[in-house]
């Protein structure tokens, strides 16, 4: 096996982690995380000094060490990162070198509430959103440069209308009809600020840690960074957790109205360009799950139904 696809050794990471702090490692454990895969982590010791390594899985992907500075300049709570490389693994895939932060990756479930303050959430997230951006928009690279030229190719890129027609989850009318919206709101589009975002799940799925006091210790989890209209990544809260929306009873514990209150904005959810980043957000979802499911039904309710208000 190639050293480009295999993965790597508690040796080649301990060279690694020695190489980018420019002296001895003393210890190198495989860290598990059940927070996705995108991935190879290792818990590193060096002398008193506890270090998380991380490895990117697929050559080329940046690992985030762009918007960890802007986020680390604007005082958002982040972990330090002591080195990164864009090609440290094979010549081809990112690494990067963090501080260790002890605490809690956040997850809760239906019906539970977050073990942090909806306000606390609120006010790191508008804290990002603060954070202007002016070289293309999207997925960032780790020189900050958006992948899409204008926000709206972004917004199309994360759409995954092709896939949702493949499998049978829209036809070929509301996919016409889906496409042709992104002409008509063109003016909101254009105008809609520029920020960073953390891209849909800042709130859950261990993108967050807290401490036993229930205090946001670091957010964690750049390498999916976006630069776009704020209000996209206020949507997917709006999505999860409102009463607008009907996934919103997926997650009911969630104070949303702590969260606006923190974040220091009263939107309305159901402005026109608010549904227009909802109907994205149940495109992406139907194309991946169970087209069988009640979560697919509730996808394709919120679909329909902002389709037809855009007829009208």
């Amino acid at each position: 096996m190639s050293e480009e696809t295999r993965t790597p050794s508690n040796e080649d990471a301990k060279r690694l982690a020695a190489a980018m702090l420019g002296g001895s490692v003393q210890q190198v454990v495989p860290h598990r995380s059940r927070f996705g895969d995108a991935s190879w982590r290792f818990r590193i010791r060096a002398g008193r000094v506890e270090m998380l390594l991380k490895i990117n899985r697929r050559p080329g992907a940046p690992i985030g060490a762009y918007y960890h500075q802007k986020l680390q300049d604007a005082g958002v709570p982040v972990p330090m990162m002591v080195g990164w490389a864009p090609d440290g693994w094979a010549g081809t895939n990112a690494c990067a070198l963090y501080e260790w932060i002890e605490g809690t990756p956040v997850e809760f479930g239906p019906n539970e509430r977050p073990p942090y303050d909806e306000a606390e959430m609120g006010r790191i997230l508008r804290a990002i959103h603060d954070i202007g951006h002016e070289d293309g928009f999207g997925r960032l690279d780790d020189a900050g440069h958006g992948e899409c030229s204008s926000w709206r190719e972004a917004l199309l890129s994360t759409w995954a209308i092709d896939r949702c027609l493949q499998r049978g989850a829209v036809s070929d009318a509301m996919a016409e009809r889906m496409r042709a919206l992104l002409d008509q709101f063109s003016p909101e589009l254009s105008a809609a600020p520029t920020g960073l975002l953390h891209y849909e799940d800042i709130m859950f799925s261990g993108n967050c840690i807290v401490d036993d006091r229930g205090t946001i210790v670091a957010v964690v989890d750049f390498a999916g960074a976006m630069a776009g209209d704020p209000l996209w990544e206020l949507m997917v809260f709006d999505y999860y957790f409102g009463a607008h929306y009907p996934p919103g009873a997926l997650r009911p514990g969630f104070d949303l109205d702590r969260f606006r209150e923190g974040y220091g904005l009263d939107h309305d959810p159901r402005a026109p360009l608010q549904r227009l980043y909802a109907l994205g957000m149940a495109l992406e979802k139907l194309a991946f799950v169970d087209l069988d499911s009640p979560r697919a039904a509730l996808n394709r309710s919120l679909l329909n139904e902002i389709i037809a208000e855009t007829a009208a």
